[in-house]
């Protein structure tokens, strides 16, 4: 994976924490999962082996995620997941392909219907929400992308 690829899942990682910030006091166990979660992305992101430990702890972590936001009821979570699910599956194909850039465009997707997902259940969400977050999601992947951070 190249480097630059990198560096914008770890630093996309960081949006997990925006649902943690605003989150229902019903859903404390999805909060601190995506602490977690978070730690272990962006060190995983940051010494990025693929197959390694790091790699490993991310992927359950993850994995937990996606269990506890599927035992949601709304259909519009489990819409959303099944959405991401697939873009993530897609990053894989291109990753087994060598697509490195597809690869990245696709599992930047399936952060992007993951945390839609988060927010949702944690009853984070509105129009207004959801373009203005749109718009700092692409903003920031546009400045990752351009600086070298």
């Amino acid at each position: 994976m190249q480097a630059e690829y990198c560096r914008v899942h770890k630093w996309t990682s960081l949006w997990m924490l925006i649902p943690v910030f605003f989150s229902h006091p019903d859903c404390m166990f999805l909060h601190y999962q995506l602490m977690l979660t978070c730690v272990v992305s962006m060190a995983h992101w940051h010494w990025y082996q693929n197959w390694g430990v790091l790699h490993a702890l991310d992927r359950a972590f993850a994995s937990g995620v996606m269990l506890n936001l599927l035992q949601s009821n709304k259909m519009s979570v489990l819409i959303l997941v099944f959405t991401g699910l697939v873009c993530f599956a897609l990053g894989l194909r291109a990753h087994y392909r060598s697509r490195s850039a597809s690869a990245c465009f696709y599992h930047l997707l399936f952060r992007y219907f993951v945390f839609w997902s988060c927010c949702v259940v944690m009853e984070h969400f509105s129009a207004h929400i959801f373009l203005l977050y749109s718009f700092l999601f692409l903003l920031h992947l546009n400045i990752i992308f351009t600086a070298n951070i």
